[in-house]
């Protein structure tokens, strides 16, 4: 051998290792480095930089706003009681003769006055003879300057910018000292308060102020425009400070800070954080991006490097250290970065947080994949050493000479089928021969296969003759040693019994296709025998099948009344008689649950269905003796024919099933045969249910509102808000057809909030309008599903203080069978509703059924007559419908409730019920329910009902 050379060769390999030691390590570094450096110029981390300014300010905590500094605020009850914004010049001249006793150092005027008016001359007299009173400008879009008008800036001692730039998150970080040479308004009021009080550092006009905001506004001394210039809050309160004017309700001057953001804070408190942190000296310091970031990517691969070298040392005391640097690399740099980062911010640096922490993450995720590569890569050659060391050293071993054609058996080999060492000769016949007939070619063919090198290694599994004469399933594996030409010639392999194996898979092939507890074929399995009778159907048009779909009728009821078990004997009884009333050829399968489907093959016309569903009834509606019950039960079961042309298997057991239920639909117990016109209905419901999903995310609904009447002066006390749905192609669809999918679908909880709230928005605004509505009530439709939410009454609170509505003027209506079945959980949730001084009305009362020693108990304040009842009380041929409204109107007075009649039509029938003593009125004789701007209508005009003689007593 050539040592020289080999020596020259591995001194020249270990001269080039440290450099790879050096820059492998650092490589995810770099790349992390470089990664974050390219999004940190585009702007990536910018929103994230934001979101993390706020952050430190929250968990900074606030700071004490200076009490040097006040705000007085143009708020709500100031606009209120003054007017509409803008106010008359007179309104400024007012405060600041009420200012003036109180000799504050600056007056600040965070108000634009462009314009001029009459009443200037007032105001800059006032300013002038208060000495310290200091105006704002701005610029328009165009860049022109918003300057006060002449005649105030003579009264004034200077003006400031308000200029402010906020961030794509809404929040003013930076402001300019100065722009045009214009300084900002709140460094010239800290600019006069050093005049004529302490002095105060000023920054160069070149410096961006970086606003330190001291905490939420709500905790700065703030008073109130109209309490302030009528006297309310005390002269001293203003004695020596700089005194911010400023509007500061929600429509005019909206800011976010970081700790206010819904509600906005407004930009007045901008101008009193500037002076704020110039009077403290404290404005936040914010080094140069670059220049940290610089910084911290130049540590990439320095981070990097250090992580791949404690992963290495980790790796050689720990078997498992991803996940130990998983937790290590991603969580505690960034918790390092953090606390440093607050640390920093409460002594006013800002730094960078989010791509710092991006840094880190990225480079310890690199580090940390590119260990797994490292991992698998080694893990790979292990697991290809150990396939080749174990390859022939399994458990029955054999070693076939295939020039010789001589074979070794090893006496495991022999063992597993049963015989002794000396039992089975060394030739391969002993071997092939005892292959089961139909493994032997395939058998065969492997082993050829892989001699000629076309598959890698030889894998097979067969059936031995055992020496008992079963056979059993054995795995062979085996690897062929090749000469210099690629030639064959030997192979050397193990033997595993794996019959047990095999027969579990046979069990789990079985499973799948077959129901654990009535071992009846399982969906999967009928899909298949239904896949190949549309099949045979697409070759033989003449071959017809058809498909049933059974469902049990009242099984739930059994199955919870009884138990589970019965429940599951039951279904087993119910599946052995099924089989016995099929004809050879059929297939009977449980879908789940109490489902089960029946395919028909060979059948000649509809009569053969019918007549295997009438005898499936006919047996399963015999008695079933379950233990120590005696159980009766029926089926509805739904019939579909291959003749209607299907294509596909699903189809079929949908149009079964579309079936069925129509059979439920018809009293049970029955069969139906499936039509195009079911499923063509099933297909509407379901397009209706789309459009009212999307309906109700468009809000594309209309309330109506009917009016409720007194019936002794005709007056209208009230309206029930109805919903209509007004379809963009099927026009004005009824309620009676949409409520109850509503409620079927849930959907019914977001239509109803929503009814309420505009009903409730409604009627603030006629109590607004219209003075003599102050009484009105609105009564609104509660469904039991709404009934039983969680937060019900915290919603119902909520929509009262968004529509700013009294809980007086508001009637919940509810029907009597969702308070009969809630219980005294109804009674609890209508004690709440009452306390909010909310006003309950039982529904539909008559059509249900109530307990009187209930019905006393429930705090309600109405029952509502149904309009069936009242619709009967002039009914010739009939006294019942006015007896039950006289008992029902009875019933209430005795509870001390209030009656409202629906339904009322005609003159005969609002007679009657006046002299009944009901006291309300609904109907058709009064109004339909009408849109908003007819009910208003109602409201303004005397209504063709009432007597004016009557209205003009009452």
């Amino acid at each position: 051998m050539n040592w020289p050379f080999l020596k020259t060769d591995l001194q020249r390999s270990r001269k080039r290792k440290p450099n790879l030691v050096w820059i492998l390590p650092c490589l995810p570094g770099a790349i992390a480095a470089v990664v974050v450096a390219g999004l940190f110029q585009i702007g990536v981390w910018r929103p994230l930089e934001q979101i993390a300014y706020t952050a430190l300010f929250r968990l900074r905590g606030p700071i004490a706003w200076d009490d040097r500094v006040v705000v007085i605020a143009i708020d709500e009850p100031s606009l209120k009681a003054i007017g509409r914004f803008p106010w008359s010049r007179q309104q400024y001249v007012r405060l600041i003769e009420t200012l003036t006793p109180a000799q504050p150092s600056a007056i600040v005027m965070d108000l634009l006055f462009p314009e001029s008016t009459p009443d200037d001359g007032a105001l800059a007299e006032a300013m002038a003879e208060q000495g310290q009173v200091i105006l704002a400008q701005s610029w328009d879009d165009t860049g022109a300057p918003l300057r006060p008008n002449a005649t105030l800036r003579q009264g004034a001692i200077a003006t400031g910018h308000v200029l402010k730039r906020e961030d794509a998150d809404g929040i003013a970080r930076k402001v300019q000292s100065h722009i045009q040479g214009v300084p900002a308004l709140g460094v010239v009021a800290a600019q006069v308060h050093s005049l004529v009080q302490e002095p105060v550092q000023f920054p160069t006009a070149e410096t961006p102020l970086w606003v330190n905001w001291p905490g939420p506004v709500d905790q700065i001394q703030r008073y109130s425009f109209i309490e302030t210039i009528q006297g309310r809050v005390p002269l001293e309160n203003f004695q020596n400070k700089i005194v911010l004017v400023g509007a500061t309700a929600a429509t005019l001057d909206s800011l976010t800070t970081p700790y206010n953001r819904n509600p906005p804070a407004n930009g007045v408190y901008l101008q009193a954080a500037i002076i704020n942190n110039l009077l403290r000296n404290n404005f936040l310091h914010k080094q140069s991006d670059r220049w940290l970031s610089l910084i911290l990517l130049l540590g990439g691969p320095g981070l990097s490097y250090v992580l791949v070298k404690t992963l290495d040392r980790y790796r050689q005391s720990n078997p498992s250290p991803f996940q130990a640097s998983l937790a290590l690399y991603f969580i505690l740099p960034q918790l390092v970065w953090g606390v440093l980062s607050l640390t920093c911010f409460h002594w006013g640096y800002w730094p960078l947080v989010a791509s710092p922490i991006a840094l880190f993450t990225i480079t310890g995720g690199a580090v940390i994949v590119a260990d797994q590569f490292k991992t698998n890569a080694l893990l790979a050659k292990s697991e290809e050493r150990y396939a080749l060391a174990v390859s022939g050293s399994n458990e029955g071993l054999w070693d076939w000479d295939l020039d010789a054609q001589k074979i070794y058996l090893a006496p495991r080999w022999k063992s597993l089928l049963g015989f002794a060492e000396n039992e089975i000769e060394d030739v391969p016949e002993a071997w092939l021969d005892r292959v089961h007939p139909e493994d032997r070619d395939r058998l065969l063919n492997d082993i050829c296969n892989h001699r000629l090198g076309i598959t890698p290694h030889l894998e097979n599994e067969h059936r031995l003759l055992h020496k008992d004469g079963s056979y059993r399933w054995m795995l062979c594996r085996g690897l062929a040693v090749r000469d210099a030409h690629q030639r064959a010639y030997r192979m050397a392999g193990s033997q595993t019994d794996i019959t047990e194996r095999k027969w579990a898979e046979e069990q789990l092939r079985y499973q799948a296709y077959h129901d654990t507890l009535t071992n009846l074929p399982n969906r999967a399995f009928f899909i298949d025998r239904l896949c190949q009778a549309l099949k045979r159907v697409q070759q033989n048009p003449d071959a017809v099948f058809a498909v049933l779909f059974l469902d049990l009728d009242r099984f739930k009821l059994i199955n919870d009344g009884l138990g589970h078990t019965v429940g599951d004997q039951l279904l087993v009884a119910i599946a052995q008689r099924l089989q016995s009333c099929l004809r050879p050829g059929d297939i009977v399968a449980r879908l789940g649950g109490d489902e089960f489907t029946i395919l028909l093959q060979q059948m000649h016309d509809i009569s053969d269905a019918t007549r295997v569903s009438e005898r499936i009834q006919e047996a399963i509606a015999l008695p079933f003796y379950l233990g120590t019950h005696e159980v009766f039960t029926t089926s509805s079961i739904g019939i579909v024919l291959s003749t209607i042309g299907y294509q596909k298997p699903e189809d079929l057991l949908r149009d079964a099933d579309t079936a069925m239920y129509r059979a439920k639909a018809r009293g049970k117990s029955c069969s139906q045969i499936f039509d195009k016109s079911m499923h063509a209905h099933v297909m509407a419901q379901l397009q209706l249910e789309n459009d009212l999903r999307q309906a109700i995310n468009d809000r594309a609904f209309q309330v109506y509102y009917q009016p409720i009447v007194a019936l002794k002066n005709g007056q209208i006390s009230g309206f029930e808000a109805l919903v209509r749905w007004p379809h963009a192609e099927r026009g004005m669809i009824s309620p009676a057809e949409f409520i109850p999918l509503a409620e079927e679908t849930g959907l019914i909880i977001a239509l109803g909030w929503w009814v309420l709230h505009e009903s409730c928005r409604q009627l603030s605004s006629w109590k607004k309008r219209l003075p003599h509505t102050r009484d009105l009530i609105m009564s609104v439709n509660l469904s039991g599903v709404q009934f039983v939410q969680p937060n019900l009454i915290e919603r119902v609170e909520r929509i009262l203080r968004e529509t700013e509505l009294s809980g007086s003027n508001l009637k919940l209506e509810i029907t009597e069978s969702v308070v009969m079945i809630n219980g005294e959980s109804a009674v609890s949730l209508l004690d709440q509703l009452k306390a909010l001084e909310i006003k309950l009305a039982i529904d539909d009362f008559g059509t249900g059924y109530s307990s009187f020693g209930r019905l006393h108990r429930l705090p309600i304040h109405t029952l509502k007559i149904d309009r069936s009842f009242v619709s009967r009380m002039d009914d010739p041929q009939s006294s019942e419908g006015w007896g039950i409204v006289k008992t029902i109107v009875s019933l209430a007075h005795y509870l001390g409730l209030d009656i409202v009649a629906e339904g009322v039509e005609n003159q005969e029938q609002l007679a009657q019920l006046k002299a009944m003593g009901c006291e309300y009125g609904q109907g058709y004789f009064f109004s339909r329910p009408v849109d908003a701007i007819a009910a208003e209508a109602l409201l303004t005009h005397t209504p063709h009902w009432i007597d004016p003689s009557l209205s003009s007593a009452s």
